[in-house]
């Protein structure tokens, strides 16, 4: 770890550089509690703070009630050196309070102070930063203070880690008495054991949740069956890429091709009688005056045969945009009996998809729209692709597993994902901060309840 890396003490939920940090957190803060004596308590202080905050120098202080270095990560040579006490005297007095303050020697030298500085090189560099932390125990006589410098700025997530490492330097400092019976080693013991447990229980993590994942049409076509029937062929098969007007299915058209055939006949049997009527209305005045008549029966038998004739073209369904064809079976669908405005299968563009989660309906209260998604495909876990919610549903279905479950959409973050249409995968939903003691106990808490019938 340099000086420059980023120091992440908030977690995010799974094995990441935060939980790594947490682990060298309890490791540290352990060994000072548990050091049999204060002098090597202060020993760990120093000597190993530099595996949680990057320095160049480490130096603890004691100021009260007598002003001397305890002890330094350079050796002992330090700890005779007027220099620097001398310029720790000042630092002290200049920058007092109990509370942890940062400070860059550039920003407050005088000319004549830097050029003092550069021919002390046991004061540091004239880049140096330093971190103050005072360590105080109220009605205590002893006062402390850790000093720790390094040529880059601390970052306030440090800052944060320090402070939170000032319970186990003020046990490790303060509590170390040599005339301590047994039962009181077992206390500070209990009380390590339960300033990690709180703080274990406390660490912030990010909540989340695991669903089960496919990548979908983001605005597919849907095709629904214009006639109530069976269907009799499938012409295309699923993934297929269709143009626009290509047949896509047929429907058992027996039924209609016969009303056709007699809506036809009886076209011809009506404009056969209006050719007899003509012939005969120049001499039969009743057949020239049922004439209009019979030429409004013609006119409805066209139109009977105009519905039948569309009919029977409708049985052939044909594709309304190009894309690719999404259906789960095509032999499934052959034979099977439909009903008008049942949907039979889609056209998606390949190019315009989105992921369809289907989240535990008891994980739905964790995350809001505009939560971060990573999807891992089957084909390809180890690569992780970003996507944020869209929206989700408040319909409760049931997943292959037979698990009740809400359905989320989401939408890439990149305009160009790597997932394709109809691929599978697992992906985890973000929602807001929680702790990790919280986070233990939901799950089991949930279960318990559902055995109980609560």
């Amino acid at each position: 770890m340099t000086a420059t890396q980023r120091v992440d003490i908030q977690g995010n939920g799974s094995a990441s550089p935060g939980s790594a940090l947490l682990a060298r957190l309890l490791h540290y803060g352990s060994a000072v509690i548990t050091a049999p004596n204060s002098a090597e308590a202060a020993q760990l202080i120093v000597r190993r703070i530099s595996e949680l905050l990057p320095s160049q120098r480490a130096l603890l202080v004691q100021t009260a009630p007598k002003f001397k270095i305890v002890t330094t990560s350079a050796g002992h040579n330090e700890l005779r050196n007027g220099s620097l006490l001398s310029q720790l005297k000042k630092f002290s007095k200049r920058h007092k309070g109990p509370a942890l303050q940062t400070y860059s020697q550039t920003a407050t030298q005088t000319a004549k102070q830097a050029e003092k500085q550069a021919t002390d090189q046991t004061a540091g560099n004239s880049s140096d930063q330093i971190l103050w932390l005072p360590i105080e125990v109220a009605n205590h006589r002893e006062k402390y203070a850790l000093w720790l410098q390094r040529g880059t700025p601390w970052l306030e997530a440090e800052q944060t880690l320090i402070n939170r490492l000032l319970p186990f330097l003020r046990s490790g400092l303060f509590q170390h008495n040599p005339k301590k019976t047994l039962v009181a080693g077992k206390a500070v013991k209990w009380l390590a054991a339960f300033v990690i447990v709180t703080i274990v229980i406390a660490w912030p993590v990010r909540q989340s949740a695991v669903a089960t994942a496919e990548v979908i049409a983001a605005k597919p076509h849907y095709i629904y069956s214009p006639l109530s029937g069976v269907v009799d062929k499938v012409l295309v098969a699923p993934g297929d890429a269709v143009v626009v007007g290509q047949e896509l299915l047929r429907l058992d058209s027996q039924l209609l091709e016969q009303r056709v055939t007699e809506a036809r006949e009886d076209v011809a049997v009506e404009l056969a009688e209006l050719n007899r009527l003509e012939s005969a209305g120049f001499a039969d005045n009743q057949a020239r005056a049922a004439l209009p008549v019979q030429r409004l029966k013609i006119n409805k038998a066209k139109a009977a045969l105009e519905f039948q004739q569309t009919q029977l073209n409708r049985s052939y369904v044909v594709a309304p945009a190009a894309g690719v064809v999404i259906m789960p079976d095509a032999a499934s669908l052959e034979g099977a009996a439909v009903q008008l405005g049942e949907q039979l299968l889609s056209i998606a563009d390949p190019a315009t998809t989105e992921l369809l989660l289907q989240v535990p309906v008891k994980d739905r209260g964790i995350f809001r729209q505009g939560a971060e998604v990573q999807l891992r495909l089957d084909s390809n876990p180890l690569n992780v692709i970003a996507a944020t919610a869209t929206r989700a549903n408040y319909d409760v279905s049931s997943n292959s597993s037979e698990q009740p479950v809400v359905d989320v959409r989401a939408r890439w973050n990149d305009t160009t994902p790597t997932a394709l249409l109809g691929q599978r995968g697992s992906a985890r939903i973000y929602g807001d901060q929680s702790h990790f003691g919280w986070q233990l106990i939901r799950k089991p808490l949930l279960a318990t309840l559902d055995i109980f019938g609560y």
